[in-house]
């Protein structure tokens, strides 16, 4: 039966119209793979159509249990589910994947033949990243899947990179490590940048725009840390974490120059054109942490964590673009008058005080 004909868009619940005529303009599906997943093979086959033309790989599978078994030994870069499943409903399909770490970031489009919101909201509250109701549509389809397979695969490029930024090692920490033992507690400032708008930069710009954008970034940031006696600990997602530790003289003061430096320095630097002024964010907290070697025999990481390095990574997360945020402890140490404002911090049940820096 040919794609578009009418049996076929009443069954589905299409206006009878060509694929061919859908205009797919650059949407981000070629080589992409794609999960299929409808218990009506009919179904399966006019979305596999749609897909195909679009230049994507396209996979099926009929039931919610396959759906699993699959996504366990193969990698795609979507799927496409069916919410009225027999058995194991889409809904529960959806809590599965996200409940696997394997899975937990693959997309997921819920197809849906009710269009009300409350039905959409509940796929979205399943862990569904996107939905279609029917009647469908091949352009809507197209679109949709096209933006979330461009999101993802901008994603994992992202992660490469970083992974790549993360092969530079810090050389102070490095000669910490050889005149150290292995674990030892300590007193130190912890600083956390961050670098806003890095998910969408990877979307609308090149990977090797990118890395050369965030290579400066992060090689500027460095060079702050270390004129002011700090040292870089390591590139943790979009951001950088920084160490000031006791063992030199007023390492909090110089945590809070070297933050304040960094957003000073984003605010004028002009050289990345990916940012322009760079979207940076600081977070500073004061404490005990552990410090020492952590891996495998394979790979060694020299690091410091404890509850302070969260705090500085989740208090960065509450500040806006060029402000340095300080939690109570590092507030101390800090002359000028600071405005508080009380934050919710994940894993921490009641609203905290923090204090940020009037530019």
């Amino acid at each position: 039966m040919p794609l578009g004909s009418p049996m076929l868009n009443a069954l589905w619940g299409l206006p009878s119209l060509s694929i061919r005529r859908t205009r797919v303009g650059d949407i981000f599906l070629r080589g992409a793979r794609i999960l299929v997943v409808d218990d009506v093979s009919t179904i399966r086959t006019v979305l596999r159509r749609i897909l195909e033309q679009a230049g994507a790989e396209v996979m099926e599978a009929g039931s919610g249990e396959e759906v699993l078994q699959i996504t366990a030994v193969q990698e795609f870069d979507l799927v496409l589910l069916d919410v009225g499943l027999p058995g194991m409903d889409g809904f529960s399909v959806c809590d599965a994947l996200r409940a696997s770490p394997r899975t937990a970031k693959l997309p997921v489009v819920v197809v849906t033949g009710m269009s009300d919101s409350r039905h959409h909201a509940e796929a979205l509250g399943h862990g569904a990243d996107d939905f279609v109701a029917k009647p469908l549509l091949p352009a809507v389809i197209l679109a949709r899947v096209g933006n979330l397979v461009r999101r993802h695969k901008a994603e994992i490029e992202n992660r490469r990179l970083l992974r790549e930024l993360g092969r530079y090692v810090s050389m102070p920490a490095a000669a910490q490590a050889r005149k150290r033992s292995p674990t030892t507690s300590i007193r130190a400032s912890i600083l956390f940048s961050d670098l806003r708008d890095f998910t969408a930069a990877g979307i609308r710009e090149s990977p090797e725009d990118l890395f050369q954008g965030v290579n400066v970034v992060m090689g500027h940031q460095a060079e702050i840390i270390n004129a002011a006696g700090g040292y870089v600990d390591k590139f943790a997602g979009d951001g950088m974490l920084a160490v000031f530790s006791s063992d030199e003289d007023n390492a909090t003061e110089r945590a809070i120059e070297a933050g304040i430096g960094i957003i000073e320095w984003a605010k004028t630097f002009t050289d990345v054109r990916i940012w322009n002024p760079l979207p940076l964010a600081v977070g500073i907290a004061t404490g005990d942490v552990m410090r020492g070697s952590l891996g495998s025999k394979e790979r060694q990481e020299y690091t410091v964590i404890g509850n302070t390095v969260n705090l500085a990574c989740r208090i960065c997360g509450t500040a806006g673009i060029h402000e340095v945020v300080f939690c109570d402890e590092t507030y101390k140490y800090y002359e000028p008058q600071a405005l508080e404002k009380q934050v919710e911090l994940k894993g921490v049940p009641d609203p905290q005080p923090v204090w940020v820096r009037q530019a």
